[in-house]
C-alpha cells in the first residue's frame, strides 16, 4: 500500500488538494517545460541541444567576463550536470566546430576554449536565450521578477542545489 505524505495542515489528500501548494510542483515542472522547449526550437536552428547550450553560455560568460577558461568539472559543479554529460556535450560541440579542448593545469580533463564561430554566433544566441526569459516574465513588475528569483533561489537552497 502507497502512503500518503501528510503535510501540515491536511490530514487527508482532499484537504492536501484544496492547498495552493498541491499545484505547486506541476506548474513548476511546466513553466520550466515551456521555457527550455520554447529557448531549445530556437537553439536548435543552430544545431545546439539545451545540454551543449549550458556549456557554451557558461564558457562564453566566463570569457567575457576575463575569467579562466573552464574545464568539464568546474562546469559540472557550477551547472548541476554529471560529468559524463558535460563530457560527452564538450566533446561534440568541438566536433561541430564551436569550442577547442586544450590541457588544463592540474586537471586531466581539457578546457575549454570558444572558437571565433562560436564568437561570432553567440551573442545573437544570448540574445534569444534573453528574449525568452523577457517573454516568459511579460507582465511581471521589476519587484515581481525579484521576488520570484529569490523564491526559486531558496528552492533550490533547500533542495540542496
Amino acid at each position: 500500500m502507497i502512503g500518503v505524505m501528510r503535510h501540515k495542515g491536511a490530514n487527508t489528500v482532499d484537504e492536501y488538494k484544496d492547498m495552493p501548494q498541491s499545484r505547486f510542483g506541476f506548474l513548476l515542472n511546466q513553466a520550466s517545460r515551456a521555457l527550455r522547449s520554447t529557448l531549445a526550437q530556437e537553439l536548435r536552428l543552430h544545431g545546439i541541444r539545451d545540454d551543449q547550450w549550458v556549456v557554451l553560455r557558461t564558457a562564453f560568460e566566463r570569457e567575457r567576463s576575463g575569467l579562466s577558461l573552464p574545464t568539464p568539472r568546474e562546469l559540472t559543479a557550477h551547472l548541476n550536470m554529471h560529468i559524463e554529460d558535460v563530457v560527452e556535450a564538450s566533446e561534440q560541440l568541438a566536433r561541430d566546430g564551436w569550442i577547442t579542448l586544450g590541457s588544463a593545469t592540474g586537471d586531466p580533463l581539457p578546457s575549454i576554449t570558444l572558437t571565433d564561430k562560436a564568437r561570432r554566433v553567440l551573442p545573437g544566441m544570448v540574445d534569444i536565450s534573453n528574449w525568452t526569459t523577457e517573454r516568459a516574465l511579460n507582465g511581471f513588475t521589476n519587484e515581481e521578477v525579484g521576488q520570484l528569483t529569490g523564491f526559486l533561489e531558496r528552492l533550490c537552497h533547500n533542495l540542496g542545489s
